[in-house]
């Protein structure tokens, strides 16, 4: 049986999911976003981080244009590794049924990636 893991690991080797980055660096990181609403009428996000890179990198921030962030931690993600993080987000108004989010690599680059609720 596959696993939700594997299949997002055999995902991320395609060059689909490299919107993570837009084109706008160099950054060796493919990211993968999962919305759900949650109770209360917040949106939790499970991102799912892919370093190809030989270094550590920083997921250092993130932002989503009219919500508000309401947890979030920096993540680190060692070299090879494929690990999840959640965003916790709080909308001004309705849940959109798709939006983006910046994610904030530090000196490592940015970039964007969408989901879909």
């Amino acid at each position: 049986m596959l696993t939700r893991r594997a299949f997002i690991v055999a995902g991320l080797a395609m060059p689909v999911a490299a919107a993570a980055h837009d084109g706008h660096s160099h950054l060796p990181l493919t990211v993968a976003a999962e919305g759900r609403v949650a109770r209360g009428g917040g949106v939790v996000v499970t991102l799912t981080l892919f370093n190809t890179s030989q270094a550590p990198v920083t997921l250092s921030g993130a932002a989503v244009p009219d919500a508000a962030l309401t947890a979030f931690e920096p993540v680190l993600v060692l070299s090879g590794s494929v690990i999840e993080a959640e965003l916790h987000l709080s909308f001004q108004g309705n849940v959109p049924e798709r939006f983006s989010i910046f994610l904030d690599f530090g000196d490592r680059g940015n970039g964007r990636v969408a989901v879909t609720m």
